[in-house]
C-alpha cells in the first residue's frame, strides 16, 4: 500500500490549486474471482469512488491485457500467492510537492480502510481456495529497447 490521500492539483496562473476529486486508487488483485469480487465490495463499502480494480494476468473486460502489476505486492502475484495491492496515483506534481498539509484526509482514510478490509479478508480466508496461476513477468516495451 502506498501513495494515499492525493487529490487533483490544477495550475492556475502561477499557483497550484487543489481540485475536489481524488486521484485514481489502483486496487490490484490476484486473478481469483472471489478476490476480485471482494476488492470491488471493499471499494464500495469504503466509498473509494476513484477505485480502479485490476487483475493482471487475466483478460480485461474487452479481452485485452490489464497491463503490468505495479508496486511491491507484485511479488506475490509472480509466485501465484493470493495477493492484493492498493496504491494511489503518483502524479508529477505529487512526486515533488507532497506535504502533510496537502493530504486529503477523507480520501486517505477510505483508502487505508479498504486496504485493512482486504488484509482482513486474506487473514480469515481459506487460502487454498484463492489460488491462481502465477502471473507472467511482463517487461515494459521501453525496457526491452534499453537491452539492445
Amino acid at each position: 500500500m502506498g501513495i494515499f490521500g492525493q487529490i487533483q492539483i490544477f495550475s492556475r496562473c502561477q499557483d497550484f490549486v487543489p481540485g475536489r476529486r481524488s486521484l485514481p486508487t489502483w486496487i490490484y488483485s490476484s486473478g481469483n474471482q472471489t478476490m476480485i469480487d471482494e476488492a470491488y465490495r471493499a471499494a464500495l463499502r469504503n466509498q473509494v469512488r476513484s477505485a480502479v480494480i485490476r487483475s493482471p494476468g487475466r483478460p480485461g473486460k474487452s479481452g485485452g491485457s490489464q497491463g503490468p502489476w505495479y508496486g511491491m505486492s507484485r511479488q506475490g502475484s509472480l509466485l501465484g500467492l493470493p495477493t492484493y495491492g492498493v496504491q494511489g496515483d503518483l502524479g508529477a506534481y505529487w512526486a515533488f510537492s507532497g506535504r502533510i498539509d496537502r493530504l486529503d484526509a477523507r480520501s486517505f482514510t477510505r483508502q487505508v480502510a479498504t486496504f485493512i478490509e482486504l488484509t482482513g479478508f486474506l487473514m480469515t480466508a481459506e487460502l487454498g481456495s484463492l489460488r491462481f496461476p502465477p502471473v507472467e513477468h511482463i517487461v515494459p516495451p521501453h525496457a526491452l529497447e534499453r537491452k539492445k
